[in-house]
């Protein structure tokens, strides 16, 4: 006997995952050996704006990607986005993941105050941690930088940038499918250097040299800082649904 009530539910899951993988806001790459994905570009000034309703960027341009955002700007941003997509914020402020609540206005070089916390188990948008960056911009390589031993090849950086910043996913991929990694916008990620207020920044940038711009370097900084190359790339830890979604 046909079981129509099963047949039903299969075709509204499919219909459901399909409408989830259309309206994705980002290309989310799963990281081989990994229990999350990372976005296989940094955020783009066009994904951000839609999502905060402003951009602070210096350079503009919808494929750019977005810059002068603090560490702060950063985790309020992956919450709204993460509601935004119907998935479940990772960080607190006291104990809320509603962002209205945090009495927190962004790009004023400002602070939240509060006690800060991730749940890195919901399924929501989030910075990576240090870890989880430098394995992903590796690529299951040895290179120098992400993707390559020719700095060139993958990265915009102090030394062909011609002092800005340039659309995301124009050079070389690394061997996981991420661009960028190395150079264009410097990225935030969860850890701090010595407390909540000092953060560290992966990848170099447009206005940095070679140096700077290899796999194992890392950049501290001021929590409120937003330089003008500093930006954003988001992971989500996996879950089984996801992982279906990605190949």
């Amino acid at each position: 006997m046909i079981n129509y009530k099963k047949i039903i539910c299969m075709f509204i899951a499919l219909w459901l995952t399909f409408i989830l993988a259309a309206e994705e806001p980002v290309k989310m790459v799963k990281i081989p050996g990994k229990d999350y994905e990372m976005s296989a570009t940094e955020i783009t000034q066009k994904i951000y704006e839609s999502v905060m309703g402003e951009n602070p960027s210096k350079f503009k341009g919808e494929n750019l990607p977005v810059e002068t955002v603090s560490w702060y700007d950063a985790i309020y941003f992956c919450n709204k986005l993460s509601v935004k997509y119907g998935y479940t914020p990772v960080y607190s402020v006291d104990g809320t993941k509603d962002v209205t609540k945090w009495k927190y206005t962004p790009h004023h070089k400002n602070i939240i105050n509060g006690k800060i916390t991730q749940n890195i188990s919901a399924d929501g948008f989030r910075l990576p941690t240090m870890d989880e960056w430098e394995y992903a911009a590796n690529g299951g390589h040895d290179y120098k930088y992400a993707g390559s031993d020719n700095i060139d090849e993958v990265a915009w950086y102090s030394g062909n940038s011609h002092n800005t910043s340039h659309p995301v996913a124009q050079k070389k991929a690394n061997g996981y499918g991420l661009y960028d990694m190395t150079g264009n916008v410097w990225e935030w990620c969860w850890n701090s250097y010595y407390n909540d207020d000092d953060n560290y920044l992966r990848g170099g940038s447009w206005d940095v040299t070679v140096y700077l711009c290899h796999v194992y370097l890392r950049k501290s900084s001021y929590a409120y800082s937003c330089d003008y190359d500093f930006g954003i790339r988001v992971v989500r830890t996996a879950t089984p649904r996801l992982l279906n979604l990605v190949k």
